[in-house]
């Protein structure tokens, strides 16, 4: 198997490994500009790293590696690369000096060129470890044979259980490899890379994705094209239609998945996806601020917690609290959530004023600072009910012995556990809102939060209300001690309705829950006659602008 000649620039370290049947392997620094063919791995480092390369043993490894001594992975990486003819190989924990913070900002701001201009990337996707391998034996089924006379003519056929029943979109979800982290970028930057399974290998070009018992999948898995982003940088101040909206979801949907993977360092939550933004900023030079585009700006402030998930609060500074990288664990981008593609797009209360983000090494590196400037509608949070969860309604558990579901309506109310007050011109009003952090509800006996909305859906040009899934869309912030500066602690999502104080709190959450549920599902017309929905118009309603941090 031979590969077409790459004119490539050689990254800054690399190993030679040289031709088949040999064990001498050699880390090597080309003068800059070198240009040749490498193979680049991707792999789960495991729990214990003890073969890299530091600053210590850097001009040792110049000189010579035993192939032996290698880790297993390694090892199997170097066989792949000399079988196929390429005589270079890059892996980040001896191309990168690990115990050198310098060496490793510089080299991992580079990871896109080195994983975009790669001959071929090897994925260890089976390997939890650099000491598991990816070569080992694989569990084989037996083969059946079943033989056919007829006259003199004889024929046999073979049967054999498919090697592994899988979802087209993505057969290697469920591989260690995938639940890591920095293995993201490493999947969608390369131009082709051959993918080591637990039970297959798998082949994936921007032409072809093809699966070791023949079977070929429909396009590409983790297609680097549908993240391409529009050639502008200039959110919508008024409306943004469906098409408009939907043209940043890919990203959006891609860091849901990207949130649920693992980390072994925290700070590295931005890192390890800036060699993709990268590539992202080559193609638009849309600005990237923190994780979000400013084109998509107001929609990726809209993040929640996913579901029934909790939230972690970061010990260091990460990322803005507006942004979704100030946070570990799972979570959602509310507008692209399924019940939520709006058909006749969104309106937009809020306008972005100004921006900036403090970042070391360029504009993909780690952030240290930043905040964010908005015109928007902004009213007091005056106070609460709730807190309410699934136990709330039992009634939407079912299930059979030992396996109990959760209803989607549970879920969606589970994760909007309160109805906050809010205190707009007209009257107070609730609208379902949760935070960020169970503990900073306290605030609301404070006066300290505030509700921000961003957006609404839009109304239907034929008829003044808005059909099933209308809400509007908002933060919850907590106010500083600077006028007009805030930080994130939650969100907001629902429509606006009277409080009745002769109700408890239980009761009137399952009110409010019961309507909402039945806008879902009911026609206009019942939807008009629901008078305890409150409209009202935000356009020009106690705007001001504020400072997020």
């Amino acid at each position: 198997m031979k590969f077409q000649e790459v004119n490539a620039l050689l990254p800054t370290r690399i190993l030679d490994i040289g031709g088949q049947n040999q064990d001498r392997i050699s880390l090597r620094e080309f003068p800059t500009g070198s240009h040749g063919q490498y193979a680049a791995l991707s792999h789960c480092w495991g729990t214990k790293q003890t073969f890299i390369t530091s600053s210590t043993n850097l001009e040792d490894r110049k000189k010579s590696i035993d192939f032996n001594e290698l880790p297993q992975t390694f090892r199997d990486a170097v066989s792949v690369s000399r079988s196929l003819g390429i005589n270079y190989l890059w892996i980040d924990s001896l191309c990168i000096i690990q115990n050198d913070i310098d060496d490793w900002k510089r080299e991992s701001i580079k990871m896109e060129q080195v994983y975009s201009d790669a001959t071929l990337v090897i994925s260890a996707s089976r390997a939890t470890s650099d000491s598991t391998g990816f070569l080992n034996p694989r569990r084989t089924d037996e083969i059946i044979s079943i033989s056919y006379s007829k006259g003199e003519k004889m024929s046999t056929l073979y049967l054999q259980q498919a090697l592994q029943p899988f979802d087209s979109t993505d057969p290697l979800k469920s591989e260690p490899l995938n639940q890591r982290g920095w293995a993201l970028q490493e999947r969608y930057l390369p131009r082709r890379t051959l993918y080591f399974g637990s039970h297959q290998t798998f082949w994936n070009c921007q032409t072809l994705s093809r699966s070791e018992d023949g079977r070929i999948l429909q396009r590409p898995w983790f297609d680097f094209q549908e993240l391409i982003l529009p050639a502008n940088e200039n959110p919508g101040t008024t409306w943004a239609s469906s098409e408009q909206l939907m043209l940043y979801q890919p990203w959006y949907n891609m860091i849901d998945i990207y949130m649920g993977c693992g980390l072994t360092y925290e700070s590295d939550r931005l890192p390890a996806i800036a060699g993709l933004a990268k590539s992202l900023w080559l193609k638009s030079q849309d600005s990237y601020l923190a994780g979000l585009w400013r084109g998509g700006l107001l929609a990726g402030l809209l993040w929640r917690r996913y579901k029934l998930g909790a939230l972690h609060r970061l010990a260091a500074f990460r990322a803005p609290s507006w942004s979704w990288a100030s946070v570990d664990g799972e979570i959602e981008f509310r507008v692209y959530a399924w019940f939520n593609k709006f058909p006749y797009g969104i309106k937009y209360f809020a306008s972005l004023q100004d921006v900036q983000i403090d970042v070391d090494n360029g504009p993909f590196g780690t952030v240290s600072g930043g905040w964010l400037s908005i015109d928007a509608p902004i009213f007091p949070i005056v106070g609460s009910r709730g807190p309410f969860s699934v136990s709330n309604f039992s009634e939407l558990l079912y299930g059979v012995p030992g396996k109990v579901t959760i209803s989607s309506w549970c879920a969606y109310h589970g994760v909007f556990d309160w109805l906050l007050l809010v205190k707009v011109p007209e009257n107070d009003v609730l609208i379902a809102g949760s935070f960020d952090f169970p503990e900073d509800h306290e605030y609301t006996t404070t006066g300290s939060l505030f509700a921000v909305f961003l957006a609404g859906v839009c109304h239907p040009p034929h008829f003044r209300h808005a059909s099933s899934n209308e809400g509007l869309f908002g933060l919850i912030v907590k106010k500083h001690e600077d006028e007009n500066v805030f930080s994130r602690v939650g969100m907001l999502h629902g429509k606006f309705m009277a409080e009745d104080r002769s109700h408890s709190d239980e009761e009137m959450f399952t009110q409010y829950r019961s309507w909402r549920r039945q806008d879902y599902l009911s026609s206009t017309s019942k939807i008009e006659s629901q008078t305890s929905w409150c409209d009202i118009s935000l356009h020009e309603k106690e705007r001001r602008v504020s400072i997020l941090r």
